[in-house]
């Protein structure tokens, strides 16, 4: 069984966009030559550094925390159900008093097809 190349170092994930692993094409990769066809990843505590600096960096809808889930009272016209995040039951009452003003409310809303069998 083939060992997979590990690259190391510090602060090699700059970009949420830059690759964690994958097969190698002789090409440079963060710094390190990886042979053509070898499997090579990034190690898990650079993964884990910067996972977290990035949600510490951007207040985001993916730094928060859901605390309070709910089925929407309507369904769309595909018929799809929602179910609906807020931060906390306090939320969500504000976001139902004016849904458009208290957009950025709503943390999360996914849609699920209402089945038919």
């Amino acid at each position: 069984m083939a060992k997979k190349i590990t690259i190391t170092g510090e602060n090699l994930l700059r970009e949420l966009h830059d690759a964690w692993g994958g097969i190698g094409d002789g090409s440079q990769v963060h710094g390190t030559t990886v042979p053509a066809g070898k499997e090579w990843g990034v190690t898990r505590g650079e993964v884990e550094r910067f996972v977290k600096a990035y949600l510490e960096e951007h207040d985001t809808k993916l730094a928060h925390r859901i605390g309070y889930l709910r089925p929407s009272a309507t369904t769309d016209v595909n018929t799809f159900y929602h179910l609906e995040g807020f931060a906390t039951y306090a939320d969500a009452v504000e976001y139902d008093g004016d849904p458009i003003a208290n957009a950025t409310l709503l943390l999360l809303d996914m849609t699920f097809p209402v089945p038919t069998v």
